[in-house]
């Protein structure tokens, strides 16, 4: 009997033992695959940060990247003010139902769970809205969201500095492991890096904005001709490039017009461009000669200097001698170093291109001679100078881009100038550009007419 008793409680320790060691393995099983799927998530939220340059994709990372793989329903971004006095949210796209524009700002002194662990600098983990509201008791409308579950608060900090927080929610109650937490506040150093780098890129690209817009010429007015002109960055990099613009009217009342390209679209291009502007338009200026010979003293200029550039330009003025006033003509003169051609439109629609054998680039000085070459600007004739980046994109060539600018052209001709300048960015240049682009758009109005409004002048 006492045998039976004995192995009876050998059976129940040997197989409660057996249990424990299924239930242990099971656990660590489970912590296994969690942490399998916790570091898969890591290196998927690394690498989608690592692509972000804006933070209003670094919200959507969060909302589309992050709070589906936790299971989560939403949840957003939300940044520090320099001044430490509140937080705002970048987008309201995924908050809760219930939220509106007012959780769009949170003052930072609040009792609401995101002030609180950007301040303290501790994450929040609630697991339902009861555990949410007796930890705020003074939490006002904030606490008071229809249809909200857990919820957490990740305060983001890069190098010391506060850079915002990140929230999320569930629709009902969630348990977080140990290692959902640490896997939420390695993401969140992830999402600080991340803010941190698209804020200076944004800052970078302000200063690159403003540099660009300065070395863009204000265009004048001269009686009779009406002149617009734009500039369009490249969708990447810094906003700011080495193309440009520039009219001036000399003080023989010619009226001269640059325009040019250095290569590539960032601050050095840019700083080059300025040179080169600053350089031709005063050479231009100061001895009104024909465009081949200011082309030549710029490289002369440009030797001597030891700057070291290289461009495409189409330096060109627009004349009237006597007679070509009695007939009501005006005539083009320009040279081309290296540069895509001018384009003439008439006002029945037809196109010309102005091609010619362009000379060598800017900053060659080979010493070869440069040319001129003239045309005349019927009244009512638009004149269209423009760097590569209208015509030029990938997959089209540059015969490709310029038979598609003369046939939108084509469809222009009773257009104003703003609005044909309009049609010409929407259709050609688009809203993400590869490459930067200016353009120049110069209007003959007719001389035996009132000098139309939209010509001016606000200054002559």
């Amino acid at each position: 009997m006492q045998t039976d008793v004995t192995q009876q409680v050998l059976f129940t320790r040997e197989r409660d033992a057996a249990r424990a060691e299924a239930e242990q393995a099971h656990r660590d099983r489970e912590r296994a695959e969690g942490a399998g799927r916790f570091g898969q998530l890591l290196l998927t939220m690394s690498e989608a940060l690592t692509a972000t340059t804006s933070v209003r994709e670094v919200a959507t990372t969060i909302t589309a990247v992050l709070a589906p793989a936790l299971g989560a329903s939403g949840g957003g971004l939300l940044l520090a003010d320099a001044a430490g006095t509140h937080l705002d949210f970048v987008t309201m796209d995924q908050m809760p139902e219930g939220i509106d524009s007012s959780w769009s700002r949170i003052g930072w002194d609040e009792d609401v769970a995101a002030a609180t662990a950007v301040r303290s600098g501790q994450a929040t983990f609630y697991r339902d809205r009861q555990s949410l509201v007796a930890a705020h008791p003074g939490i006002t409308d904030h606490a008071d969201v229809p249809g909200t579950g857990a919820s957490v608060n990740l305060p983001l900090f890069a190098g010391g500095d506060v850079v915002g927080g990140i929230f999320l929610f569930w629709d009902g109650v969630h348990d977080f492991t140990e290692q959902q937490q640490a896997a939420l506040q390695a993401l969140a150093r992830y999402t600080a890096q991340a803010v941190q780098r698209a804020t200076l890129i944004a800052d970078r690209r302000s200063t690159a904005q403003v540099l660009q817009q300065s070395l863009l010429t204000r265009l004048p007015e001269p009686d009779h001709l009406e002149i617009r002109a734009r500039y369009v960055p490249a969708a990447t990099g810094e906003h700011v490039g080495g193309d440009w613009y520039d009219a001036v009217v000399m003080p023989d009342g010619a009226t001269t017009l640059v325009i040019g390209d250095v290569a590539g679209h960032d601050m050095a291009a840019a700083a080059q461009m300025g040179q080169l502007r600053s350089m031709t338009r005063t050479l231009g200026y100061a001895y009104g000669e024909p465009p081949s010979v200011v082309l030549d003293r710029l490289e002369d200029v440009l030797t001597g200097l030891r700057v070291d550039t290289l461009a495409t330009m189409v330096l060109a003025r627009i004349e009237q001698s006597e007679d070509d006033a009695a007939a009501g003509l005006r005539r083009l003169r320009w040279s081309n170093a290296g540069h895509p051609p001018p384009v003439l439109l008439h006002t029945d629609g037809g196109t010309e291109v102005l091609e010619t054998d362009s000379d060598l680039l800017i900053g060659l000085n080979t010493g070869l001679p440069r040319h001129d070459h003239t045309h005349p600007l019927p009244p009512g004739s638009t004149l269209l100078l423009f760097t590569d980046g209208l015509i030029e994109h990938r997959g089209r060539s540059l015969t490709a881009g310029l038979a598609d600018l003369r046939r939108v052209l084509s469809q222009c001709a009773g257009l104003v100038l703003d609005q044909l300048l309009d049609v010409l960015q929407r259709e050609l240049i688009g809203e993400h550009p590869d490459d930067d682009c200016a353009v120049l758009a110069v209007r003959a109005h007719p001389e035996d007419s009132p000098r139309p409004a939209e010509a001016g002048p606000n200054s002559v």
